[in-house]
């Protein structure tokens, strides 16, 4: 999955998992 729709979708879901994936 592409950084943009990994945000969006952590955004939705968790932010904590957005830093994971970084």
């Amino acid at each position: 999955t592409t950084p943009s729709i990994a945000t969006t979708y952590n955004r939705k879901s968790q932010p904590a998992t957005s830093i994971m994936i970084k």
